[in-house]
């Protein structure tokens, strides 16, 4: 299964084991970077502002403005620029209707989305879609169902789909606001001498920082090589059961949610690690 399809700059190629991409979606994608960068510091001043003269027009103008381009910063994450695919990463390819142009969706099995867009044969790409399996299988035997995913054990490999990090990002965004906030109770306090604002900002702004190192610790790895794993087991707490890989860089890889833990448990004691 070989076909190439022409962009308007750039080629989408389908071959018999990968997909191959050129196009200058990495471009686009490092220039949003840069200008949602380039406004967050820009709203800095206008909240920076109000520490000087109260001037909350400017505070929240800041504020509403930064938290917008951090939620494109986030959403941004989710999206993939790879160049190159592996059809075993591929979940599902969808023609989409976007507002100027049609679009392929392909969604991997990682949770991102590869987007290509400016595709001169529309038509003939949504009929060989349609016609081919693009998705390699992967071994049911040793598919293990998760609420919101599944962990495969493949025979140098395992892989996961679930939305660890989606949950990740979620947690780096939360404890980042938390830690802004923190920082500007501190500010507040040198302004106002309030013993309470710096005592609130210091706790706050601490505690979520040590929730983000600790999560640096954490792997959110959708592809792990079994020479990579240095033991699995599944734990219970607070009723309920987790899979913990302990990988040899002394990352640890969490799965949760997991319907079947007693088969699951049955499938690592028969695997030598």
């Amino acid at each position: 299964m070989i076909r190439t399809f022409e962009l308007k700059k750039g080629t989408l190629a389908f071959e018999e084991d990968k997909i191959v991409i050129t196009d200058n979606e990495k471009i686009r994608w490092r220039l949003m970077l840069f200008f949602v960068t380039l406004t967050l510091i820009l709203a800095l001043p206008a909240v920076s502002t109000y520490l000087i003269s109260d001037d909350q027009y400017q505070t929240w103008f800041g504020i509403f403005i930064g938290l917008a381009f951090v939620f494109a910063l986030v959403g941004s994450s989710f999206r993939s620029v790879q160049n190159e695919i592996d059809l075993k990463e591929v979940k599902s390819l969808k023609m989409k209707q976007g507002l100027l142009d049609e679009y392929l969706e392909i969604k991997l099995t990682n949770r991102k989305i590869r987007r290509v867009s400016a595709i001169i044969d529309k038509e003939g790409l949504r009929a060989f879609i349609d016609t081919n399996s693009i998705s390699k299988p992967i071994f049911e035997s040793n598919q293990f169902e998760l609420k919101k995913g599944k962990i495969v054990f493949e025979e140098d490999r395992i892989v996961i789909v679930d939305n660890a990090r989606r949950q990740r990002n979620l947690r780096f965004f939360s404890s980042s606001m938390w830690i802004f906030f923190g920082t500007m109770s501190v500010l507040r306090y040198l302004k106002t001498g309030d013993q309470f604002l710096l005592w609130t900002g210091l706790i706050i702004g601490v505690g979520h920082l040590v929730i983000i190192v600790l999560n640096l610790f954490k792997s959110v790895q959708s592809e792990i090589l079994l020479n990579e794993v240095k033991s699995m087991k599944i734990k219970k707490r607070a009723g309920n059961e987790f899979l913990d890989v302990k990988l040899k860089n002394n990352r640890t890889r969490r799965v949760t949610e997991i319907f079947n833990p007693d088969r699951l448990n049955e499938q690592i004691k028969t695997m030598s690690l």
